[in-house]
């Protein structure tokens, strides 16, 4: 599998390719996008939208026509760095799995700190509130330590 990503072609094909589309959208149903809860549309449009991100309310999601089925945890055991793993307790996106998460945390082998928060996928995102806090002050820590 790392020839394969180091050598292969990872452009996936058409039948392997979604979109462009938009990332998220109030109609489901009308118009689908790639992520679909309501939180990701709130976060995406009240932060994205703001003036001069230069954010684009589209995206286009490639799976590769790999030989074997990947999965991005099939990489923890050759992470080099130091990894700081924030994980959300209720993660309403669909796909994501806390149980997956510690599984891979697992399987680093680096340094690594692994945090439970809560507020969902992107709760820990909005400025300003207590959880935005808390995991702003937590990866300025882990910085602070590892980048010295």
């Amino acid at each position: 599998m790392i020839d394969y990503f180091k050598h292969g072609d990872v452009t996936g094909k058409p039948e392997t390719t979604i979109g462009p589309m938009p990332v998220v959208s109030f109609d489901q149903q009308g118009t689908p996008s790639l992520l679909k809860p309501l939180t990701a549309f709130r976060w995406f449009i009240e932060y994205g939208g703001r003036y001069n991100t230069l954010w684009k309310n589209a995206a286009t999601y490639v799976n590769p026509n790999a030989i074997t089925i990947f999965h991005p945890g099939l990489c923890a055991k050759h992470i080099k760095a130091a990894v700081l793993m924030m994980i959300a307790n209720d993660d309403e996106m669909e796909g994501a799995n806390s149980t997956v998460s510690r599984m891979v945390f697992d399987k680093i082998l680096s340094q690594k700190e692994l945090i439970e928060m809560d507020g969902g996928h992107f709760g820990l995102l909005y400025y300003p509130g207590e959880l935005f806090k808390t995991a702003s002050k937590t990866q300025c820590n882990f910085l602070e330590k590892h980048l010295r």
